[in-house]
């Protein structure tokens, strides 16, 4: 059982350990600043909510939702971005299958969905969104 103690930040911080240590090939950020594309692949860890549910008498369970979010740009003659986008997004959802407490900060997590997205058009753009569901 989790402790009133952790804090989402504390949450976030473990995931972006994890993720940088065991997929270094993504730089690893908490937060998406505006629509801009980076320059190279990117990883963006953001919560977008926090679910509080009765646990025990004394306590309650948290429940927080993040977007763990791969965005690849167009680099030039790179045509096969979009499955490089794919490949990392399955990684992603491996390791954290295996890291489920993230370094004892939380009772369980799970990536619950991949949605994979390409602009309409523009073929080597590619983005995967994960919803990763923590519960600590």
């Amino acid at each position: 059982m989790m402790t009133e103690e952790v804090t989402l930040r504390q949450v976030s911080d473990a995931i972006e350990a994890i993720l940088s240590d065991l997929v270094p090939d993504i730089p690893w950020r908490t937060g998406i600043m505006g629509p801009a594309f980076p320059k190279s692949v990117t990883g963006y860890i953001c919560c977008n909510g926090v679910r509080y549910q009765p646990f025990v008498k004394e306590d309650s369970e948290s429940i927080a939702e993040f977007s763990l979010t791969i965005i690849s740009p167009n680099p030039a003659g790179d045509p096969g971005n979009t499955t490089l986008v794919e490949d990392y997004a399955m990684k992603v959802r491996a390791v954290l299958d295996q890291e489920y407490t993230l370094d004892g900060w939380a009772v369980d997590s799970s990536v619950e969905s991949i949605t994979f997205g390409t602009p309409q058009g523009i073929s080597t753009i590619g983005a995967a969104v994960l919803r990763f569901l923590v519960k600590f």
